[in-house]
């Protein structure tokens, strides 16, 4: 008996159920989640949409699309987050299902927000998904470069995998949808010569760094972000450490929302916030008065000279659609700042 399984016969509650389900996927035990979900059924009828996964999993696709219609009847409220396996049932039943297609999504991927990792691997003749620091997925196919997971009660995703001009993985867009909205999330697939790269410059190897990056981008082209890091090594040569410092002196205070300092030699910013304590991040020059920040990937902070005199903070990002750099287009964000008097 897995852990996963004791620990829901100690105690059935909604933390040790999802476990057990994600587990169950995970290994293979598609028919054991199903029997567990079955007991508890007649009392709670809502634990039916832990069986949408396993069915789809174990390949009978008309249980599912059956099972989906209930669904769609008794908690029309899901209905928004259930669409990612409308779309996985209409794929395979149309499509059979070969798990070696699927060998193109393995590999590492990084967040162009923030510094989260996924994953991909084929085991158990399925997709499987880590997340670091998380738990692990099982997907399942909704399309020749698709797949999707979740519970439909909580929070459902789909995953696209984008390929480059050259026909290799760029990346995969992150589509997670929620009550009534969705978000849309970019992850960079990051191959070795990447992750070399990347560790060198952590460990402060500039000189490989420098090296491994432009190996990086030529066999990563369309990795834009890439170039950035590159033009920080070659922007470091040209500055005496104490000019670099008067750089970061220069922008250094406040600017509306966002927040600049030195700590250590380095240069931070952070944005306010009046709900949360939001994270400080690193920023690396690469121009006279432009930064990338360590952890977003798509994020290049600028100041420029206002009309009135005044120095302004202002951002670009990359749109990965659009493939360039420009600013911002949330209606929800500001995005230029002045200087603090």
């Amino acid at each position: 008996m897995s852990a996963s399984e004791r620990l829901f016969d100690i105690d059935q509650n909604p933390e040790t159920g999802t476990n057990l389900a994600v587990a169950s996927m995970v290994s293979g035990n598609d028919d054991l989640l199903i029997n567990e979900i079955k007991k508890y059924e007649i009392i709670s009828p809502n634990l039916k949409i832990f069986r949408i996964q396993p069915l789809l999993l174990k390949g009978e696709i008309d249980k599912a699309a059956a099972l989906l219609k209930d669904l769609n009847t008794l908690f029309p409220n899901y209905k928004y987050r259930a669409q990612v396996y409308d779309s996985a049932v209409n794929y395979l039943k149309n499509n059979k299902f070969n798990i070696s297609s699927f060998k193109k999504f393995e590999g590492t991927y990084r967040s162009s927000f923030n510094e989260q990792i996924l994953t991909f691997w084929i085991d158990n003749d399925r997709l499987i998904k880590y997340t670091k620091n998380q738990i692990l997925d099982a997907l399942v196919p909704a399309g020749d470069n698709s797949a999707v997971t979740g519970f439909i009660n909580n929070i459902t995703t789909k995953y696209d995998l984008v390929f480059s001009d050259f026909g290799k993985p760029l990346g995969i867009k992150l589509d997670q949808y929620n009550y009534k909205n969705k978000n849309t999330f970019w992850y960079w697939k990051e191959d070795d010569a990447i992750q070399n790269a990347h560790e060198a410059l952590d460990k402060a190897d500039l000189e490989a760094a420098e090296k491994l990056y432009q190996i990086a981008i030529q066999e990563n082209p369309e990795h834009a972000y890439l170039k950035n890091n590159l033009q920080h090594l070659t922007y470091l040569k040209q500055k005496s450490v104490d000019s670099l410092l008067q750089q970061h002196k220069h922008f250094a205070g406040n600017y509306g929302q966002r927040e600049f300092w030195i700590e250590n030699g380095k240069f931070f910013y952070k944005r306010k916030s009046d709900n949360v304590d939001l994270a400080k991040v690193e920023l690396l020059a690469i121009t006279p008065n432009s930064y990338m920040e360590l952890t977003r990937s798509n994020t290049i902070m600028e100041f420029v000279e206002d009309p009135s005199g005044k120095l302004a903070s202002t951002a670009t990002q990359y749109n990965i659609d659009k493939k360039k750099w420009m600013p911002s287009d949330n209606i929800n964000t500001t995005n230029y700042f002045l200087k603090d008097d």
